[in-house]
C-alpha cells in the first residue's frame, strides 16, 4: 500500500467506521443462482430461454460487480481520489506483469514453472534449447490437437496415490520398483 502512505490526506484520516453488517444476501444470491442455473441446461431446453437465462445473468452479475467496485472507493474523500486511482492502476499493471511480460515468462521458464500462456516464441527459446527431455518442441506441436482427458470414476483418488507415491521415490523413501508395485495394487483396488 505505498500509494496510501504517499497522500498526506489518506495517512492523517481517521478509520472509516466499519458498515453495518448486510441483513440480505440477495445481490450474492442473485449472482450465484444466475451462474447455478446454467447447470440446468439440457439439449432440450430452447434457445430463446437459454439466451433470455444467460442475458438476465449476465445483467445482474455485472451490476454486482460494478456495485462492488465502487464500494471500493465508497470511503475515499473526493480530494483523495486520485490517489486510489494510482493504486488501482499499479496492481493492474502488477497483474499484467505477472501474467504477460517477458520478464515473468523467462523466469517461469528457467525456475521449472509451468510455461506461461502466451503466443510469443521467443520467450520460450531458452525452454527449447534445454537438452532434456529431447523433443521439448512436441509440448507445442501437442497443444495444436488438444484432446480432453476422459472421465474416469475415482480419478483424483487415483492421482493423488500416484503423486504420493512418486514423492516417496522424489524423497528417498521408497525404491521406484517397490513404488511401481504398490501403485499397481492400490490403484486396482480403486478401479474394482
Amino acid at each position: 500500500m505505498v500509494g496510501l502512505a504517499a497522500s498526506p490526506a489518506l495517512a492523517q484520516q481517521e478509520p472509516a467506521t466499519p458498515a453495518a453488517p448486510m441483513t440480505s444476501a440477495m445481490p450474492d444470491s442473485r449472482a450465484g443462482a444466475t451462474i447455478a442455473v446454467n447447470g440446468l441446461f439440457t439439449p432440450e431446453t430452447p434457445y430463446p430461454l437459454m439466451l433470455t437465462m444467460l442475458l438476465v445473468g449476465g445483467f445482474i452479475r455485472s451490476m454486482f460487480f460494478t456495485g462492488v467496485n465502487a464500494l471500493a472507493f465508497a470511503d475515499i474523500a473526493d480530494t483523495d481520489t486520485g490517489a486510489m486511482d494510482r493504486i488501482v492502476a499499479e496492481a493492474a499493471a502488477l497483474a499484467q506483469f505477472l501474467t504477460a511480460s517477458e520478464e515473468t515468462a523467462t523466469i517461469r521458464v528457467e525456475t521449472g514453472w509451468e510455461l506461461p500462456a502466451l503466443d510469443k516464441p521467443e520467450y520460450f527459446e531458452s525452454y527449447l534449447a534445454l537438452d532434456k527431455p529431447a523433443n521439448r518442441a512436441a509440448v507445442f506441436a501437442a497443444l495444436e490437437s488438444p484432446i480432453t482427458p476422459p472421465v474416469i470414476e475415482r480419478q483424483n483418488e487415483m492421482q493423488d496415490t500416484i503423486n504420493n507415491l512418486l514423492n516417496a521415490v522424489a524423497n528417498g523413501e521408497l525404491d521406484p520398483q517397490t513404488a511401481l508395485d504398490t501403485a499397481k495394487a492400490e490403484l486396482d483396488k480403486l478401479i474394482q
